[in-house]
């Protein structure tokens, strides 16, 4: 992760390079137990996109100030497609 206090954040992973901007108090982060997307575990997205277990952990997410994950960064793996979700809190 790169980022220089505003304007847009690069994030690389996977041999790829994407630049995401961040609303106030959003962040880069990665996988950790607990966290929910719209309501759901985490695991059951990675499933569907079926994601190694391996990838699982390291895939970048965009969480929220309060912590919710507001968008799985499935773009970095086999030309995925992010995925996202309400702002909720987490």
């Amino acid at each position: 992760v790169e980022h220089g206090g505003s304007g847009p954040v690069s994030v690389r992973y996977n041999g790829r390079r994407f630049e995401y901007t961040l609303e106030s108090g959003q962040s880069v982060a990665a996988w950790r137990p607990g966290l929910r997307a719209g309501g759901v575990r985490l695991s059951k997205y990675f499933q569907e996109a079926g994601l190694p277990g391996p990838v699982r952990e390291r895939l970048p997410l965009i969480l929220s100030a309060s912590g919710a994950v507001v968008q799985i960064c499935f773009s970095f793996w086999e030309s995925g497609r992010d995925r996202r979700f309400r702002n909720e809190s987490a």
